[in-house]
Order: structure tokens, then sequence, then C-alpha cells
């Protein structure tokens, strides 16, 4: 404390003798390698936080000036300063909720494995009021396959569902089914299908929109449990060094838990969100948009002012409803021979996202063939040239897995942000087994062109997909440079040449994140003004390698100055 005040007296003669006066930071971060991710001041020392903003960006001498004697002073050891991170694309209501439910793991399983865990959940989980069912997330898809017979052999008396890490498959046992109301006359929706035998009936697999008909047979959580899961989970995201997300497909339940945490003020984490829309030509969701925007409006940390559209669906086999320019390839007589499943209607895409265009709405579009990522692009293209000047939408597409070489450059012409989630861009078996041997050597090596695009002159935004996987940019960060999977080293990395370097991933996560969301005014990144949203790393990360990045970890959080990860000092 004599060194703070000593060093305030000095600092408060100074000014007294030029006739100025200075407010004292709450906060002040020094001895820091501070990367801003401004242009007009890429790198400093120290920063001053005070009322919620960056009160002073400099020197070490410059910022210490506004030590005061309540100030905070943390010294950062010369380890990296940068915004708080931003994920583009991640699902924080709907996964925070399956938090404490049963898991795979994400785990390489076969049927066999299943008889051992379903008897653990059995015996941690409490039974789901009024049917009983046993519910399992985080299966690993890539290759799994259990029809309703193999699942009842495990457990036939209760309702048994499980849930794929993907979000793209479920699995039923026969009671499940019976519950769902599902039978061999139950007509596939628009954006799914049930899998079926060779007689026709359900084989227990549900694909996409499909899974929709179990998910409503089964006991819903309370607003109350959901809003108490989200509140749990906020400090895990935050630990990450997350401060802003986007919400990637929000329905009316997930926008009551956002509002209910954002009207108690518990809402440390700033949410876009990305309303449910549909382009079939056969559906009018503007009135249903519309009215949620005006009815959620004004509330502190959560903007609805985006559209999520489903093109497509995911690559892996035997889920494969992604959609391709040419076919998928059969291996061993197993998997599709045709391009996939397209959710939307082209001309009905178009026409609504330029509708929402027109209506100031952003646009986010999943998409994960090539096909897609191309109806995509041409949806927006007929929106930017529809409107002209006038044309202010943020438009972005997520996943990429695949982009055809043609679209490359689209991508910068359209002003799309490209959207991925290069924590996937690794050799595991979603990607080694499931994917590649299905659509040949050519295609494999183009998956998650994340160099390319930018080589094209396209922004890269980051996203992790959570709960699909981890929420850990750094983690997602150190995969988009080595393109290794970190659990298996010694694999060959996965299309290595499309690896970016770390300077690109971190404006990724930061301004460029900003920029796809509309809050760049306010976040992602540091300069005199912004919102304090902060992160302090343990290490310095300049001429860091993958390896460094993935041991890294984020020592503090602060979002709009207040300290919501890290101890005190």
């Amino acid at each position: 404390m004599k060194r703070r005040m000593s060093w305030t007296v000095l600092a408060a003669a100074g000014l007294a003798a030029c006739g100025a006066t200075i407010q004292p930071a709450e906060l002040v971060i020094v001895n820091a390698r501070v990367q801003t991710m401004s242009d007009a001041r890429p790198t400093a020392q120290a920063l001053a936080i005070r009322a919620g903003r960056i009160a002073r960006v400099g020197d070490d001498a410059q910022v210490r000036a506004m030590v005061g004697p309540a100030t905070r002073v943390i010294d950062a050891g010369g380890a990296t300063v940068l915004p708080g991170f931003i994920d583009t694309h991640m699902h924080p209501v709907t996964s925070s909720a399956q938090l404490d439910d049963c898991s795979a793991g994400d785990k390489e399983l076969r049927v066999a494995d299943l008889a051992a865990l379903l008897v653990a959940c059995q015996a941690t989980r409490d039974p789901v009021a009024g049917l009983d069912w046993l519910l399992v997330s985080d299966l690993n898809p890539a290759g799994f396959k259990a029809s309703r017979q193999d699942l009842d052999a495990i457990e036939a008396a209760r309702p048994v569902l499980l849930k794929a890490t993907d979000g793209h498959s479920s699995w039923l046992n026969s009671r499940a089914l019976a519950a769902a109301g599902i039978t061999r006359a139950t007509p596939d929706v628009a954006d799914g299908r049930i899998v079926r035998d060779a007689s026709g009936d359900p084989t227990g697999h549900l694909i996409d929109g499909a899974q929709r008909l179990a998910d409503g047979a089964v006991p819903v959580d309370t607003l109350e449990a959901k809003v108490a899961a989200l509140r749990k989970a906020l400090p895990m995201l935050h630990a990450a060094g997350l401060t802003s997300v986007m919400d990637a497909s929000v329905a009316e339940a997930e926008l009551e838990v956002l509002a209910s945490l954002a009207r108690s003020g518990e809402l440390t984490l700033d949410v876009t969100t990305a309303l449910e829309a549909e382009a079939d030509g056969k559906v009018d969701s503007l009135p249903k948009l519309e009215d949620q925007r005006q009815r959620y409006a004004g509330l502190h940390n959560l903007r609805v002012d985006t559209a999520k559209v489903f093109v497509d669906g995911v690559m892996e086999f035997p889920t494969q409803s992604a959609a391709l320019l040419e076919p998928y390839t059969p291996v061993e007589g197993q998997g599709r021979s045709d391009t996939g499943n397209l959710y939307v209607d082209p001309e009905a895409f178009g026409r609504l996202a330029t509708e929402l265009d027109r209506r100031g709405f952003n646009v986010h579009a999943h998409a994960i063939g090539d096909r897609a990522v191309r109806v995509a692009l041409d949806a927006f293209a007929q929106a930017r040239g529809s409107l002209g000047e006038a044309s202010r939408a943020k438009f972005s597409i997520s996943h990429l897995q695949l982009v055809d070489p043609a679209d490359w450059p689209r991508f910068a012409e359209l002003e799309v942000y490209a959207s991925f989630q290069l924590l996937w861009a690794q050799p595991d078996n979603y990607a080694t087994d499931a994917v590649q041997p299905f659509i040949g050597p050519m295609r494999s090596a183009m998956m998650y062109p994340a160099r390319s695009l930018l080589g094209n002159g396209a922004t890269l935004v980051g996203g992790s997909d959570w709960n699909v996987s981890s929420p850990a940019p750094l983690e997602a960060i150190a995969v988009a440079m080595d393109r290794r999977d970190p659990e298996q080293p010694e694999k060959p990395p996965l299309v290595p040449m499309q690896s970016v370097a770390l300077d690109v991933m971190l404006r990724a996560y930061t301004i460029e994140a900003a920029r796809m969301l509309g809050i760049d005014g306010e976040t992602g990144a540091l300069a005199e003004g912004k919102q304090a949203d902060v992160i302090v790393l343990d290490r310095n990360l300049d001429g860091a390698d993958a390896p460094a990045v993935r041991a890294a970890s984020v020592r503090y959080t602060f979002a709009d100055g207040k300290q919501v990860h890290g101890k005190p000092d």
C-alpha cells in the first residue's frame, strides 16, 4: 500500500504542477504483453479499468499514474493480456441443461459397451419424472450403429434415449419409440428422417429434425431448473476466457432462460441470440422473429437480432445428412450413394435472407457440405444484389467442413463471415473413420479449408458449437495451428496445409468475432472507452507454438470490468 500511495502522491503532484487532475482507476494491469486488437495501438504494457470501461492503454508508467489508494493492481508477470474471447457459435442454454446428464463422454462405443453405461446411469441418476426415461448424452456417433432390438436386449422395461454428441442423431429402444408415438406409419419430417429397416419399421435411429418426435415425449425441465443450470455453467465459460457468445439456435424456451438471468442481473456473459427460422417456402418465420425481437428488447447483455437457418445436417457416417455437390461414396456397401439432405428451398432461402436483411436482422447459416455452403452463399448474394447499398446484414456461415474452391472468393465478395469450429480439424475418428472414407481423397484433402478462405480474403471467426465440443478457445486455436489430435499426437495432422497462424486465430476470437456480432463498437478490442472485457493468461504467447497454446490457461477474466474468473489477489 505504501508503494501505491507514494506513486499516487508523485503522480498527483506532477499533474497538479501541470494544472491537471486525474481520477484513479479501480483496476490496473501492469507488466503485461497487451495485445489490444486495435490498429491504432496493437500492443501495450498495461491498461486501466474504471466504471466498467477501459480508461487507459499504454506503458507501465502511464497506467500506474492512475493508481489510487483503492486501486487494485495486477502484475501480469509478462503474460499476454487480450480482449475477452468471443464464441460465434455455441448453445449455452441447452448445453448447460445437459451438464448433469448421464454422459457417454464422446467415447467410441459399441453396442456391447452400452450395458455397463446404462447400468451406471441407473445407479447414479434419478429417473426422469413420469416415464422413467434413461437418457444418455454425448454418444460418439461416428460409425455407431444400434437398432431398437439391440437396445431392448440391454433395457426393455424403460424408455432409453441415446443422444449423439453432435446433436444430429438419437437412438431409441422400443419403449421409447412407443412413448414418442413413432411407428411405421409416422411420416418423415422435412428436415430429418426416421431410419427404417427393410420392412419399413423404425430401427430406432432418428436423424436431425426427426429427433423432435422423441424430444417432445421426454418430460421437460422447469424454467427454474434451466436457469439454475445456466447460472452454474457461466463460471466454467468465463474460466475459458469467454465474455461474449452467440447462442446459435434459440427458441422461445431458451430466450426465457436467458431473459430470466438478464432481468435479475446475473447474465454476466454477453449473449447474441440466433432465432430459429424456416426457409422451406412453407412457413413464414418473419412474424415470429419480429415478435421475439420486440418482446425481449432492451435487456442487459442480451441481443435478439439474428436469425438462424439450418441448410443441411452432418457428414459423419451413419448420419450422412450433409448436402454435397457430388455423391457420397459407399464403403463395403454401407453408407449413402446420393448427395445428402438439403433442408431449405434455395429460392425461399434467398427471399428470406433478403427480407431479414431489409428488416434489420443478421443471418447465420448452418452449412457443413459444399452444396449447402453454396446454397447459403447464393441466398446471401440474392440479398446483397436485391438491396444494394441498403444491405447491411451481418451474414455468416458456420461449420464449413467442405467448401468448393469456386466458392472460396465469394466470402470476401459478399462480406460473409466464416465461422469455423476448428477444434474439429483434427484426425479423430469423426474425420478419419466416419467422413474421409465416404468422400474420397480429393474432397478429404480440402476439409475445413481455413487457410484457403483466409487467402481469398475471407474473415475467419471462431466458435465451438458447445456442447458438441469443448468451449475453450485456446484448445481450438491450438488445433487450428497444428491440425493435430492432442490425444494422439503421433497421428499425421488433418490437412496441415489448411492450418492458420496464432495471430489470425486470436483475431478470430476477438475483434473479428465482435464485428460479426455487430458489437465491435463496444468490445473485441482493448481501447480507451470500450467495455472492459479483458482476460489475463498465465504466460506470454508471443511466438508460441500449438503445444504452448494448448498448455496455456486463463488466469483472470473480467466482463464489464467485473472479475468473473480468477482468484482475488
